[in-house]
């Protein structure tokens, strides 16, 4: 019977083991980078959302696909919403936003 006990709760032990972060250690958050970060603007003056899914990819910053002129999507489905902006000119990346090749 004791052993079924073990058992039955050997997961949340194990789950909770793996939560610990030790205080020495900062904990590192995508929403903090997020916060630090500022806004892309369009020319309208509207929120760029990133990343946002255009033709099934997954964009970080501002494309010129299927136009001249650099733009974002306003919501992060603009193969669903169909809205978007020009970028506002020198504002085309989120800051902290890097490319891992």
């Amino acid at each position: 019977m004791m052993l079924y006990f073990v058992l039955l709760f050997l997961p949340f032990v194990i789950s909770a083991r793996t939560r610990m972060v030790l205080p020495t250690y900062e904990t590192f958050s995508t929403r903090n980078v997020n916060r630090d970060s500022h806004k892309v603007l369009t020319v309208e003056g509207k929120e760029c959302k990133f990343p946002f899914r255009h033709g099934g990819s997954i964009h970080h910053h501002c494309i010129t696909i299927s136009f001249s002129r650099s733009w974002c999507s306003l919501t992060h489905n603009f193969d669903r919403d169909f809205l978007w902006g020009y970028c506002a000119p020198g504002n085309t990346q989120p800051i902290g936003e890097r490319s891992f090749l």
